[in-house]
Parts: structure tokens; C-alpha cells; sequence
């Protein structure tokens, strides 16, 4: 990549470290990256209270730039966090910043985020995601299922499940994919979240068996310790 400013836009974006050039990086872009990766741990894995910690520290590091597009950037994993574990996102932080300085991509991705895919131009979309879109307007829900598989990015991954759901464009197969990626993960909120899911699929469709051993599961996964 050509300059730093470039490899922490996209590391927030894409939600992955890409390589950067051999210079070093400022403190700030290391600090705010290592707290945005804790909180998404934290966050994927149920601990809401250090979540909130994580992602406090990192848009503080942040906002020493003055960098609003990477502030922006900030809020918009936030809220790719929440929509992969079936969260409602506010927008709030977000589109006070976009309206400061609007951001075309950012807020293309925002759209994209909230489900509003009407208005989304794939053209400058996260790469993961071009071909999902492509997929959930024209496709199948079999092939729907399969590029979602295709995902490699267990995050990203989610991110279209929860997505599909908003949109009610989802099956087993679709549910059993956000379970299986949350599961080998150990993000223990999503899977939850992926576990109500899939309940509420069987006692709608009459799978009063299905559904009743999810319950039981249910309860063992989120019975306190004591």
C-alpha cells in the first residue's frame, strides 16, 4: 500500500490487517486497531461491558488524528459487529460524523450495513461483499447459501447471514452456516443469537422436537455459573 493513512482505512474497513509498508506506524493507528480487534472479541463473545471499554479506547486513539473518515470508519465496524450477531443498529454516531464530512464509500457502506440494498452501488462495496449482493438480488436461495460459504472471513460471514434475515431471504442451511461459524469461533453471543434463530424457525414450521432440543441447549449455554 502506498501510505499508512491508506492501510488503517482499510484495516477498519475490511476488518483485517493488511499489510502496510515498512515504515512505523504511528501509535495511534497501531493502539486503535489492537482496541478495535478486543472489542470485537469481547463484543462476538458476549462480555458487552470490556466490549464497550475496547471500543472507547479505540475511537479516543482515533479522534487524536482528527481523522473523520477513519472516526466514521470506527462507528461502521461497530455496527458491522451488531449485524452479525443480530443486533439493532442506531446509526447515530455515525451519521453526525457523515454529515461533517460525507463520505461516499462510507456511507454506500452504512446503507449497505442497515439492509437498504435498494441503494447500494456494488461498485464500491468491500469486495467480500459484491458477490452477495449480486447473488441476493438475482440468485437462488441455494445460491445464496453457497457464497456465503464462500466468505472467508468468519466476521464478514456473519455479517450476510444476519443480513439475509433482516431481509427474511434465509433457510436451515442459511442459520446452520452463522451457527457453525460462531461455534468454531467461540463467539458465544452470536451463536446464541443464531440458536434463538434457528428455534424460532422450527416451532414456526412445526419442528416442536427440533425446536425443543434448541431450548434445552438454550438453557445449558446461557445458565450462570454458580
Amino acid at each position: 500500500m502506498k501510505n499508512l493513512s491508506r492501510c488503517i482505512t482499510i484495516m477498519v474497513v475490511f476488518l483485517c490487517l493488511g499489510g502496510c509498508a515498512s515504515k512505523a506506524i504511528p501509535q495511534w493507528q497501531t493502539a486503535s486497531f489492537n482496541h478495535m480487534e478486543t472489542f470485537k472479541q469481547y463484543y462476538l463473545a458476549g462480555d458487552e461491558k470490556n466490549a464497550e471499554r475496547y471500543f472507547s479506547k479505540a475511537i479516543a486513539e482515533i479522534k487524536t488524528s482528527g481523522r473523520m473518515d477513519i472516526l466514521a470508519k470506527g462507528y461502521l465496524t461497530k455496527y458491522a459487529v451488531q449485524a452479525a450477531t443480530l443486533d439493532v443498529i442506531s446509526g447515530t454516531e455515525f451519521l453526525e460524523i457523515n454529515n461533517v464530512c460525507p463520505d461516499r464509500i462510507n456511507m454506500n457502506f452504512y446503507t449497505f450495513l442497515t439492509g437498504n440494498f435498494d441503494t447500494v452501488d456494488n461498485e464500491i462495496l468491500p469486495p467480500r461483499y459484491k458477490h452477495f449482493i449480486l447473488t441476493f438480488q438475482d440468485g437462488t436461495l441455494d445460491d445464496l447459501n453457497h457464497d456465503i460459504t464462500q466468505i472467508k472471513d468468519p466476521l464478514s460471514r456473519l455479517v450476510t447471514v444476519g443480513l439475509t434475515i433482516k431481509h427474511r431471504r434465509y433457510n436451515e442451511a442459511t442459520l446452520k452456516i452463522a451457527l457453525n461459524t460462531a461455534s468454531v469461533e467461540g463467539w458465544k453471543r452470536a451463536l446464541v443469537a443464531y440458536l434463538k434463530q434457528i428455534q424460532s424457525l422450527y416451532e414456526n414450521t412445526g419442528h416442536t422436537e427440533k425446536a425443543e432440543r434448541i431450548k434445552k441447549q438454550l438453557n445449558i449455554l446461557i445458565n450462570k455459573e454458580k
